[in-house]
């Protein structure tokens, strides 16, 4: 359209208070003027300078994943696009990614305990010209590491533990039961937690482990550990232990329910150190003979149940350890 006069001033900047149409290009230019003895005297007009009218973008969210940090933010009326800018610990903002969609996955942000501040603009391109909106304010997150969790049947409960988090606060202990939703269990400052309620033999426990940073009342959570995942064994007993045999010792126990074989192991110490193992593949076999043993000598032995399928191997504890002299040779 025509060009209208909108203010007559005597700085060098102006704020276009009325252009609010998201989406509408507007065009300006700008007039020098003298007044002497009441006579004014006036420039060539300016070239024209063209703006796209956009909205200020607004991070909605930033997280701390799997594979970095993810920055979210809302739509912005017109926008074809957005401009990612990102500052590291105290540094000045750069360019990290131009997205078309609403949301940015930083790989690059993944130094533990090191703050990360973010801010996105609009971007509208016609073909020929690029407009970019006002950045959004600014967002500010703290890395925080992933821990790795391992989880084991105990006698009585379900045993997780994980890896320390340098500058964690603390840590999150969340639990899913046969694939069912996560629910949190407990806020730990410790790196293990025992599960007392874990308690149903032939279950599947799955648990995931957050580690959380508070600075200055503000708390920044971590992607949650990979998932580790248990089927619940109650702990076996030895039925009976014998040798009968110079040599040899024969071993049974009670079939468990819920496993898919057994582990038999055997020693000649109390603490199993250098233990010699015999796995059973099936759930029906409920005994077993260990040959060329050494005779007249104290062996010690304990059974584990075991469950396993291509998703999980899980072993229950062990059963309390039984001791035999293994016959010699008469």
């Amino acid at each position: 359209g025509a060009y209208k006069k909108i203010a007559t001033i005597k700085t060098t900047s102006y704020t276009d208070t009325g252009a609010t149409t998201a989406g509408a290009q507007y065009s300006y230019r700008v007039y020098a003027y003298r007044t002497v003895n009441k006579v004014t005297y006036k420039s060539a007009a300016s070239e024209a300078y063209t703006g796209c009218r956009l909205g200020q973008a607004k991070i909605s969210s930033a997280a701390n994943g799997a594979t970095g940090i993810t920055v979210k933010w809302g739509a912005v009326a017109s926008a074809t696009g957005y401009y990612v800018y990102r500052s590291t610990g105290s540094g000045s903002y750069t360019q990290i990614a131009a997205v078309t969609g609403r949301s940015y996955v930083d790989t690059e942000a993944v130094t533990n305990g090191t703050r990360y501040r973010y801010k996105v603009a609009a971007v509208f391109e016609d073909g020929e010209t690029t407009y970019k909106g006002a950045a959004s304010g600014i967002y500010t997150i703290y890395c925080v590491e992933r821990p790795s969790v391992t989880v084991t049947n105990g006698s009585s409960a379900v045993s997780v533990k994980w890896n320390v988090i340098g500058s964690a606060t603390g840590y999150y202990v969340y639990r899913s039961v046969n694939g069912g939703k996560y629910q949190k269990l407990a806020t730990v400052t410790t790196t293990s937690y025992t599960d007392k309620k874990a308690t149903t033999a032939g279950a599947t426990y799955r648990y995931k482990i957050y580690a959380y940073r508070t600075i200055s009342g503000t708390t920044y959570q971590s992607g949650g550990s990979d998932a580790g995942t248990v089927y619940r064994l109650t702990r076996p007993a030895i039925a009976a232990v014998g040798s009968d045999e110079s040599g040899t010792m024969r071993v049974s126990w009670k079939k468990n329910a819920y496993a898919t074989g057994y582990e038999v192991q055997y020693s000649q110490t109390s603490d199993f150190a250098e233990a010699q193992t015999v796995e059973i593949d099936s759930a029906d076999t409920l005994e077993t003979t260990v040959e060329e043993l050494t005779g007249d000598t104290t062996y010690y032995v304990r059974i584990r149940n075991c469950y396993s399928t291509e998703e999980v191997t899980s072993y229950s504890a062990w059963s309390v350890a039984k001791s035999i002299v293994v016959a010699e040779e008469e």
